[in-house]
């Protein structure tokens, strides 16, 4: 892993730390990383590896534990005023000046994260918890199922922030809770707490922050001792909002080729 630099000082930060508890794979991910959701471009590679082995050796499920400072407002912010983007008016552009194309190469690891989440055999949970800004949460509505501790906060920033969100947050609001909601729920101003969000099915589960992972772990756990056949419908029933039929069923097609293959060398048929 390549070192970067923040605030003057060289460190070497991992983007995540990775656990396996039986056949799950479970990403801690460093509350010090830098950028949206910690895509350092050096540190981002370790994730793109990562992705890279499941396609090879895939895990029956992968937990991704999030930091909520990495998704919190004051990580935003900071972010931001490096790219002289300046909530609420306020902060200055940096000496020498802004490189945009920062800005793409996130909205480009944006997208990669999505379509591997979903692209992927493995069930995938996320872990949320603190304060967590609206605009980030795309990536976590990709996921098969969100846990969420009871501190939980959406803190919608949409009109300081003054861009589009990446991740294809209004796509995935639009198909979790209709087009009418989601448009409401990009206009609104304030919080949403934990409990809203559990109604609007933007969370799956709420615990108690210190359980998060462990309810996560057996969340994918019950799943993944399933038939394979019932364990991929799940995730169909997850990825498949928003294609057309014929996208659909050639995915089931494959996806019922490959359960009655591993139904037969299992020896049930």
């Amino acid at each position: 892993m390549k070192s970067h630099s923040r605030d003057g000082q060289r460190q070497r930060t991992p983007l995540f730390t990775k656990e396996m508890r039986g056949r799950i794979a479970v990403l801690t991910f460093c509350d010090r990383v830098t950028d949206f959701l910690g895509m350092n471009l050096d540190a981002i590679e370790q994730l793109w590896r990562f992705f890279a082995q499941q396609e090879r050796e895939p895990s029956a499920g992968i937990v991704l534990h999030v930091a909520p400072s990495v998704i919190g407002p004051d990580k935003v912010d900071d972010s931001l005023y490096g790219h002289g983007v300046s909530p609420n008016g306020h902060g200055t552009v940096p000496p020498g000046g802004v490189d945009d194309s920062n800005f793409f190469r996130e909205m480009t690891a944006m997208r990669r994260l999505v379509e591997y989440v979903r692209g992927t055999e493995a069930l995938v949970v996320v872990t949320l918890s603190g304060r967590m800004v609206l605009p980030l949460l795309g990536p976590a509505l990709a996921c098969d199922a969100r846990v969420a501790s009871e501190d939980f906060v959406l803190v919608n920033r949409m009109l300081d922030y003054r861009f589009a969100p990446v991740g294809g947050l209004p796509w995935f609001l639009a198909q979790i809770v209709g087009r009418t909601q989601a448009e409401h729920l990009l206009q609104h101003i304030g919080s949403i707490d934990v409990e809203e969000a559990l109604k609007l099915g933007l969370v799956d589960k709420v615990v108690a922050r210190d359980a998060l992972v462990d309810t996560a772990v057996a969340m994918v756990q019950e799943i993944a001792d399933r038939p394979y056949g019932n364990r991929e419908s799940i995730k169909l029933a997850s990825v498949v909002s928003g294609e057309s039929l014929d996208e659909y069923l050639l995915r089931e097609e494959a996806v019922f080729k490959k359960s009655i293959a591993k139904a037969k060398a299992s020896g049930r048929t």
